[in-house]
């Protein structure tokens, strides 16, 4: 009988400088809203405004979780910078860019 190995994700361990290179205003032209997000305490904060709406907490690479919301991806150019991210969920994916 084959033994199976089971390989876990681990979450990335940022670097304050990491985190916030995922910082500032991103776009999504279909709901025509603009998301702020800021790092704090380990996880990406996004805010609409002034308000707080969710907490991401990291997974993988560029990729981050909120239990009731989703995912979001952060796609990033050639030179490394953060450029956009995807936002998946069980309503489909939406596309914020940055500002």
């Amino acid at each position: 009988e084959e033994e199976i190995e089971y390989i876990y994700a681990q979450a990335p361990a940022y670097t304050s400088a990491q985190f916030a290179a995922f910082e500032g205003n991103y776009y999504c032209e279909d709901l025509d809203v603009t998301y702020t997000i800021k790092a704090e305490d380990g996880v990406l904060k996004s805010f609409i405004g002034k308000e707080d709406f969710l907490d991401w907490t990291p997974v993988m690479d560029n990729l981050f979780n909120e239990a009731h919301f989703g995912y979001l991806l952060f796609e990033k150019d050639r030179r490394g910078r953060t450029r956009s991210f995807t936002m998946n969920n069980a309503l489909g994916t939406l596309k914020f860019v940055k500002q």
